[in-house]
């Protein structure tokens, strides 16, 4: 230019001298080291804003832009912060222009995390160009496959493997489809083998390719972006495993036919499987890796029933115990809410009725005590509708409330203690319940029911005598477990024992009084419950609807 122009063409002010560190694009680019690198001024500015929003609990649209323009700058450098991006970002394009917002849980959760990888400024200083460009070379290989049957993964440079096989519950479940599980593995891999990956010498990540034979997996483990909700959980937890053990996760489609020892890992469970000399032959030298706590459960998860029962006896715990009532907070809700949504929805028990019952009374040989125990446990349970925790005995200890021989007792008309051939009642006694916070207990008692099999006066006498033949009389609870034989008695009568469960009997009794017209305040006295969560328990039978069509003209 000075040379066809003259030396006016130049102005020094509009051109910077040359030097091996500039800044372009808002990034510090060493040419000499070959790196990349966020100012620390920029990171510490994202930082107040993601905080600054937690601090007020709301926020304004411009607010939730400017946080997301500091993601979208961050993830340019760590991809895997893009796993904290999707949920924000819906939830900025859905408001107005000009509208504030309370912050749900899920945007809480996300700026929590994104606030976490934020605060480790060494991962964004001296990224190799070659990472960012994503155009690096490997340093670790790990083949993985899912199926119906289990999880396999391959660490040929460490001759390990993972090996997870799925119960039919598991297998079953809608919310664990082939998509998720494929995703399971890439998750329980990076959990198990993040701390031997780590090299703590090393300034730069270590880059670890996954290969996958599933497209989906593959697509959501690298753009960390998915409409599921269960892969935007797993999504986070492999963002934040990278983040942890300082690895550069990337996956790589490889076809299903090529994926030979982990395709065979995956299914092979027994020796009758065509793939298991396989999968024998080739995994010959190789070492299992153990999941152990707290990865052992990253398959089962808990459902939302199940998480509501385990939270309410916590509630009550405190009320009953330390006279505190705690309240859930609006953000443990909408987790719950979600959890809710990938849960598999409740299967409900079939109730045992009068029907069932008398072919279970046939196939029972009352000259054993052990059955006679079984019979008595039956009917004291259908009759007054209790509980399992009230008479049984669950995950091998007893609750305190536990249905007590000195709690049962005949009685006369007056309720005073007789022997049983002058008996005309039965009642028991509960000190508690699961639902009783003040520990007031209860008392119910029944009468004879005119049947020569079903009384609650015979299930107390075949529980006394049986107990005595069996040298239980000093024991200090009245029944035993019973679950399992009233599985195997379901089976041999010919109804699925899977529908059938301790449950069924208090449904049952429910069920019973329900098509006899009795009133629902006593259904719900007799089975001691707080709300009206009852009217879910009994099933309408054919015999209850038998004049309903003929009042309906």
């Amino acid at each position: 230019m000075a040379a066809v122009l003259g030396p006016s063409a130049i102005n020094d002010e509009k051109f910077t001298e040359w030097s091996q560190i500039n800044k372009a694009l808002g990034l510090v680019w060493n040419t000499s080291e070959g790196t990349v690198s966020i100012p620390l001024c920029k990171l510490q500015k994202a930082e107040r804003r993601v905080y600054n929003l937690l601090e007020d609990g709301r926020s304004t649209k411009r607010d939730l832009n400017s946080v997301l323009g500091a993601m979208r700058h961050v993830s340019t450098c760590f991809p895997p912060a893009r796993a904290f991006y999707q949920r924000l970002h819906v939830g900025s394009i859905s408001m107005a222009p000009f509208a504030s917002k309370t912050l749900s849980g899920a945007d809480i959760d996300d700026l929590v995390r994104f606030g976490a990888v934020l605060a480790r400024n060494d991962r964004f200083n001296g990224i190799t160009v070659a990472q960012f460009a994503n155009i690096a070379d490997p340093d670790i290989h790990v083949y993985m496959d899912a199926c119906d049957d289990g999880l396999c993964a391959l660490d040929p440079s460490r001759r390990e493997f993972i090996r997870l096989q799925f119960s039919p519950d598991e297998s079953r479940a809608s919310s664990n489809s082939i998509n998720i599980r494929e995703l399971q593995i890439v998750v329980l891999a990076a959990l198990v083998w993040g701390p031997n990956w780590r090299q703590e010498d090393s300034k730069a990540p270590v880059h670890v390719r996954l290969h996958i034979d599933n497209i989906s997996a593959v697509a959501w483990s690298t753009r960390r972006l998915s409409r599921h909700p269960m892969a935007q959980l797993y999504n986070r937890l492999l963002s934040l495993t990278e983040l942890q053990y300082s690895l550069s996760i990337s996956s790589e489609h490889i076809p299903g036919n090529f994926n030979t020892m982990a395709d065979a890992g995956s299914r092979a469970w027994t020796e009758s499987h065509p793939l298991w000399q396989t999968w024998t032959n080739l995994s010959f030298g190789w070492r299992q890796i153990s999941i152990v706590k707290p990865f052992d459960d990253l398959i089962d998860g808990n459902q939302y029933s199940t998480i509501r029962s385990k939270l309410s006896n916590v509630l009550w715990y405190q009320r009953r115990f330390g006279d505190t009532d705690v309240a859930i907070s609006p953000r443990l809700n909408m987790l719950l809410k979600d959890i809710k949504r990938t849960s598999d929805p409740v299967v409900k028990k079939q109730p045992v009725t009068p029907a069932f019952l008398r072919p279970l009374y046939r196939s029972l040989n009352l000259s054993q005590p052990r059955h006679r125990l079984l019979w008595g446990s039956v009917l004291i349970a259908y009759f007054f509708l209790l509980r399992r925790s009230e008479y049984l005995v669950v995950n091998n200890k007893r609750s305190f409330y536990c249905l007590k021989t000195k709690n049962a007792f005949f009685a006369d008309a007056q309720g005073s203690p007789v022997p049983s051939s002058r008996a005309s009642a039965v009642p028991i006694g509960l000190s508690g319940a699961r639902n009783d916070q003040f520990g007031r207990g209860a008392w119910r008692t029944m009468h004879p029911s005119g049947d020569r099999i079903l009384c609650p006066l015979m299930a107390l006498r075949n529980l006394l005598k049986a107990r005595r033949e069996l040298k239980m009389a000093a024991c200090e609870y009245l029944c035993l477990d019973l679950d399992h034989a009233l599985k195997r008695i379901a089976k041999n009568v010919g109804v699925p024992a899977a529908n059938y469960a301790t449950h069924s009997l208090r449904s049952g009794g429910a069920t019973a009084l329900l098509q006899d017209n009795v009133g629902s305040l006593a259904i719900k006295l007799l089975g001691r419950w707080k709300s009206r969560c009852y009217e879910d328990y009994p099933r309408q039978s054919a015999s209850s609807t038998a004049q309903l069509a003929h009042r309906m003209v």
